[in-house]
């Protein structure tokens, strides 16, 4: 088994509350961070470059709305980060960030709906998205090919949770 070396130091985000836990993704050194606000539905972002800590970008509204937490994942091949929210209408929906342009994209609607925030990852060119059905229990699994914006649609995975699902690469 490897040996895990000490944590380091904590180190403070500049000023900034949320109701939730924060969405956060690695892009080469930097660390963007996304929360929902105090209100409970707005959009915030900021990044961190880690070799430092120092902040490349404060807190920014960004438009959208989610009553969930939301979740962001990475695509390195193409240096662009997604942004998953299921939406007040409980439509899922995604977004991308380019940060070399601080520019994001138009928010894309998924088909379907879900009580919960989404799961997803970038593997590839492929957005792989996870959500709890409307039923509370049953698990649907879909993806998106980035680079075409097509969506495979919805498959029932096996098994039931009574949480939001998670994903990692």
């Amino acid at each position: 088994m490897p040996t895990v070396g000490p944590w380091g130091s904590w180190n403070v985000i500049p000023t900034g509350t949320t109701i939730d836990s924060p969405a956060a993704a690695m892009l080469g050194n930097n660390l963007t961070i996304v929360v929902r606000g105090t209100d409970g539905s707005s959009l915030w972002q900021t990044t961190i470059r880690t070799t430092d800590n120092s902040v490349i970008q404060g807190w920014t509204l960004i438009s959208g709305a989610t009553p969930s937490k939301p979740v962001l994942t990475a695509s390195t091949s193409t240096n662009t980060l997604y942004l998953l929210v299921r939406g007040n209408d409980n439509r899922i929906y995604y977004r991308s960030y380019t940060p070399s342009t601080n520019s994001w994209g138009s928010w894309n609607a998924l088909p379907g709906a879900t009580i919960d925030g989404p799961a997803a990852t970038v593997i590839g060119n492929t957005l792989f998205t996870v959500v709890r059905g409307t039923d509370g229990s049953t698990l649907w699994s879909g993806d998106v090919d980035l680079g075409t914006s097509s969506f495979t649609g919805w498959t029932l995975l096996s098994g039931a949770t009574p949480s939001a699902p998670t994903l990692a690469s």
